[in-house]
């Protein structure tokens, strides 16, 4: 499984192919990926409110113990005699059956709806959230509860115990039911939304940290034989894993070194080149392709945990939908902004330098922070298209502000993405707000040396502003803050 299945030999290349690890689409592997996903806690709950079922039937019939002076009260009391507890079970059991029904209807119908405003990650979050397993198991599980306690009532037998279990969790289970259509509601507001989608792409650039550390930036060694791994397989890489690169890789020959193709989120159609190796001799270059092809895993949904770019997809992909002009939503996109600015300037902060001894023979490429400044550039042209000006100075306030803390490559890229977003300015009404922005970028790019980029930004606000001399605008006590911590800790032009 995952082995490399066939090898293609031509004039000027050896093609090994891969589809890599086949495990992930067997069918035990899809059902533990359904526990793990949201499955597996409902169904503990399920099983343990059975087993308290019938341990509550067995010490019952066994009318011995600390709990029958208990049962004897109950019965005098609550449950006197079997027709009263079958009853009260029969009512419960069809209670949380009508009720469980209308909760999945209308669940169903809010997620719908929601999704088809904000993207299917809905579906997602609401799965992966852990109040919603555990409720879910209440439910499922009370009404479980219910049934089989009902099963022991007889004209012998009287359950005391086990309906008295079923009164409590059923009281527990509606009293919660008020904190889950709350906590419903709050998760389907957009801020929620994007907090979670914000949290899960840190967690992932987590990994895809630890990865880059243990692999090289830049090639090192001579080219040597060339085998290139491609693949068999479409869709999207999930995983990437540095274990098994790490063992294919021990105690190779000195020379061999594996260049990355792809990175975790990237799709892959039939034949698409997965990686090069490159190794002193062919035969060596093709065993260790053979050997790496199952490091990587396909699917056909991407997954975040390995993959930040999925979060800044996700995030684009939200504020786009409501800041174009079919929705004409600028709060939504104003606030996937803020949070795209508070991940590029985390990222910008953190050290990506290697911290091993000696990295692993992989030449990884990280282009993360480049995806978000090219989620930016989407939503100004969202913004553009459908003229709300203050989303477009939102995207140039966080080039402003994130400016000095760019290495020379991100500096040139956001300076690009504002000149290609300055030929349409002439479409906006110039608010003081963009005004604002438009100027707060010239003077920050112009304090970094471009001065005829600035010169460009200025012109352009000249002509929108249609000859009118407005008032100079302020400059923004944040930035100077900023740019003088930054000059201090020395970040631009220094970080590798």
């Amino acid at each position: 499984m995952g082995k490399s299945v066939m090898s293609v030999r031509s004039a000027r290349r050896e093609i090994v192919l891969t589809r890599g690890d086949e495990r992930h689409g067997s069918w035990h592997q899809q059902v533990y990926h359904a526990l793990k996903a949201f499955l597996g806690v409902p169904l503990a709950l399920v099983l343990a409110f059975l087993f308290l079922g019938l341990a509550l039937y067995a010490v019952e019939r066994a009318a011995a113990g600390r709990l029958q002076p208990v049962s004897d009260a109950l019965a005098r009391h609550i449950f006197a005699n079997s027709d009263t507890t079958g009853s009260f079970l029969d009512t419960i059991a069809g209670g949380f059956l009508t009720m469980t029904s209308i909760i999945v209807t209308m669940l169903l119908l809010v997620l719908q709806q929601t999704a088809s405003n904000m993207g299917n990650l809905i579906f997602d979050q609401f799965l992966a959230r852990r109040r919603n397993q555990l409720y879910t198991g209440l439910i499922v599980g009370t009404l479980v509860l219910a049934l089989f306690v009902r099963t022991t009532v007889s004209d012998t037998f009287n359950p005391v115990l086990g309906a008295t279990s079923v009164l409590v969790v059923s009281a527990a289970s509606i009293i919660l039911l008020l904190a889950f259509l709350y906590s419903t509601i709050e998760q389907m507001r957009p801020e929620t939304i994007i907090r979670d989608i914000h949290q899960a792409t840190l967690k992932a650039r987590k990994w895809q940290l630890a990865f880059a550390r243990r692999t090289r930036a830049e090639p090192r060694g001579p080219t040597g034989s060339v085998v290139e791994l491609r693949t068999e397989a479409e869709g999207y890489l999930v995983k990437l894993d540095i274990e098994h690169l790490s063992r294919s890789l021990d105690g190779a020959e000195p020379g061999v070194e594996v260049l990355l193709a792809v990175v975790p989120g990237k799709f892959v159609a039939y034949y698409d080149l997965l990686a090069q190796v490159r190794a002193p001799d062919l035969d060596t270059a093709r065993r260790v392709a053979d050997s790496i092809g199952s490091a990587f895993r396909f699917a056909s949904k991407r997954e975040m945990r390995q993959d930040p770019g999925y979060g800044l997809e996700q995030l684009e992909m939200l504020a786009w939908t409501e800041i174009s002009s079919a929705k004409q939503n600028p709060e939504v996109g104003v606030r996937a902004i803020h949070s795209l600015r508070d991940l590029l300037a985390r990222w910008l902060m953190q050290d990506v330098e290697v911290e091993v001894e000696e990295p692993l023979p992989v030449v990884y490429t990280d282009g993360l922070l480049l995806g978000g400044l090219e989620a930016l550039e989407s939503l100004g042209v969202a913004a553009l298209e459908s003229q709300q000006h203050q989303v477009l100075a939102e995207v140039l306030n966080t080039v402003h502000l994130l400016f000095e803390s760019f290495t020379p490559e991100l500096a040139d890229r956001a300076e690009e993405l504002v000149m290609r977003l300055l030929p349409h300015l002439e479409s906006q009404v110039l608010s003081r707000e963009l005004d604002l922005a438009v100027s707060r970028v010239a003077a920050t790019i112009e304090r970094l040396g471009d001065e005829a980029a600035a010169e460009e930004i200025r012109s352009a606000r000249q002509e929108v502003a249609g000859g009118i001399d407005f008032p100079p605008t302020a400059a923004d006590p944040r930035q100077e803050m900023h740019l003088s911590t930054v000059r201090e800790a020395g970040y631009r032009g220094e970080r590798s």
